[in-house]
């Protein structure tokens, strides 16, 4: 079994397959798509802010930025709830495929 398992290992650095495991690979994708998402959140509530500052006073522009603003929040919620179940089944993962029967 090992020596199936090295001649794997020298194929796979043969054909230029990074020595990563795949799991870490999955979760750096998701924690960038994570991040971006974001970034398009802070965005958001920046843009919100500011056309709620620029609004002078008109009622439709305000609940507009109310609206986009109570979404941006929510979006944030998601977003936060998302990275920490990832992170708990990651976490699961890896424990449970690296840890060593008795």
């Amino acid at each position: 079994m090992e020596k199936m398992l090295e001649n794997l290992k020298f194929f796979g650095t043969y054909i230029g397959m990074p020595d990563t495991d795949p799991r870490l690979i999955l979760a750096r994708l998701i924690h960038m798509a994570l991040g971006f998402v974001g970034i398009v959140l802070l965005l958001m509530i920046l843009s919100s802010g500011f056309s709620f500052m620029v609004s002078g006073g008109d009622e439709e522009k305000t609940a507009s930025a109310k609206r986009t603003l109570i979404n941006a929040i929510i979006g944030v919620i998601i977003i936060l709830s998302a990275y920490s179940i990832v992170n708990f089944v990651m976490n699961g993962l890896t424990a449970a495929t690296t840890t060593s029967g008795v």
